[in-house]
């Protein structure tokens, strides 16, 4: 059957597709088991629930550059037994419901407002409410590995619920707006840059691990960070424009990503691609207060410092500086004549 026509989408963003919608328990574990890992459950539902509530499901997925997006939608009650892949991490972000899981021998419950992070090889058993939904996104190994995230060795075990603390947080918030992209992908979309927002969230699992490990990376001397960091955003600056990754800075400054990841930390309060979208803002800014550019179009400005397009920005420059792009131009274009007068032979405004 011929696909209907779809907007075009920017590379590696493509929208939810529906996989299953089905009242059949056994057809929706074993699509699970194929977009997750190993599923080996079983429908609780009592008497009452399967008179009034029966079973149903509806999965949708998606790939956004690499990592993959997985809707889940339930009714009924289930007990869990499953398997994580090898080859992936799984970040399970609930909306509705709750999931009670025993992972390891620790027992979590993942509520709205939570995550939890399920990682290569592990057994998890527990149960669900009976009505649930939510996202999953599967992250391969090999890129986070790549960054020294999830490396064995680690003193601490790391953490399966994500809940409490910034660094927590942080991830959720980066997950969520990295499944919005595909789950309200349309022509508001376009200039989206899907490479970038992946490269935050790892940055964001970086941070969070860094947080619960002990003794195996360590910040550099406080002398040393306060260089690092100088020199890294002298290099960022100048490349603005190019899309960028910690791994392409970590090689640059001869540093692995986590001990790059700690000095910004520690001088910046951020990460390293945190401080790259404001060094981004920043820039934007500065463009924006020069009258003689205000023929160009928005787009063009946001592209020349490597930010993605205006209907994404426009929200968080807002925050960061008061106003939309579009307000402060026409506030500078209104004022230019008074404002950026100037004496013959006096310094242009930087």
């Amino acid at each position: 059957m011929k696909q209907p026509s779809r907007p075009c989408q920017p590379p590696g963003l493509s929208q939810l597709q529906t996989v299953l919608r089905t009242h059949d328990f056994d057809d929706w574990q074993a699509s699970l088991s194929a977009l997750l890992g190993e599923h080996r459950s079983e429908l609780l539902n009592t008497r009452y629930e399967t008179d009034n509530l029966g079973f149903q499901a509806h999965l949708r997925a998606s790939q956004l550059a690499g990592v993959g997006v997985v809707a889940i939608e339930g009714v009924g009650r289930t007990r869990l037994d499953r398997h994580q892949a090898a080859e992936s991490f799984v970040l399970w972000l609930p909306l509705k419901g709750w999931v009670r899981e025993t992972v390891n021998g620790e027992e979590v419950l993942a509520e709205p407002g939570m995550a939890m992070l399920c990682r290569p090889g592990q057994h998890l058993r527990g149960e669900s409410s009976a009505r649930l939904q939510g996202l999953s996104l599967v992250l391969p190994v090999e890129p986070l590995r790549a960054l020294g995230f999830g490396a064995p060795g680690s003193a601490r075990p790391q953490p399966v619920l994500l809940s409490p603390g910034p660094a927590a947080q942080a991830v959720i918030a980066q997950a969520r707006q990295l499944a919005d992209l595909v789950c309200n992908s349309g022509p508001a979309s376009s200039g989206l840059q899907p490479q970038e927002e992946v490269q935050c969230l790892y940055e964001t699992l970086l941070d969070l691990e860094a947080v619960h490990t002990e003794g195996s990376a360590s910040p550099p001397p406080p002398s040393r960070s306060a260089a690092i960091v100088a020199e890294a955003e002298t290099w960022l600056q100048e490349r603005l424009q190019q899309p960028l990754r910690i791994a392409d800075l970590a090689r640059q400054l001869a540093l692995t990503p986590r001990s790059l990841q700690l000095a910004f930390q520690r001088e910046r309060g951020c990460s390293p691609m945190q401080r790259l979208k404001r060094l981004r803002l920043q820039a934007l800014h500065r463009l924006l207060q020069r009258p003689e550019l205000g023929a160009l179009p928005l787009e063009a400005l946001l592209a020349s410092v490597g930010l993605p397009g205006y209907g994404r920005i426009r929200s968080e420059f807002r925050r960061w500086c008061g106003s939309s792009p579009q307000e402060l131009r026409h506030q500078v274009l209104t004022h230019a004549p008074g404002r950026f007068n100037r004496a013959p032979g006096s310094a242009a405004p930087g």
